[in-house]
């Protein structure tokens, strides 16, 4: 083989694993953007159920309140 093809194969051996990693790091990219959208709209998610707990802490606090039931009395402390 002379050195004309053997650089020839060395180039295009070159340009061809660059497209495979190019090709590779798209595909990661694209994966990388799904987590994100995905961690963005579990965390929206998180928000609304962190609302609606402290809506339900209220709402228990006032019936407990309404019922005539108290909070349990904290032990004097031993200072």
């Amino acid at each position: 083989m002379d050195q004309n093809t053997q650089f020839i194969i060395t180039v295009g051996t070159v340009i061809g694993v660059f497209l495979w990693l190019k090709n590779d790091i798209n595909q990661l990219n694209g994966r990388i953007d799904n987590l994100n959208m995905r961690i963005d709209n579990l965390s929206t998610r998180m928000d609304k159920l962190k609302d609606e707990v402290a809506a339900l802490r209220e709402s228990i606090a006032w019936m407990r309140g309404r019922m005539g039931f108290t909070e349990p009395q904290q032990p004097p402390s031993a200072d």
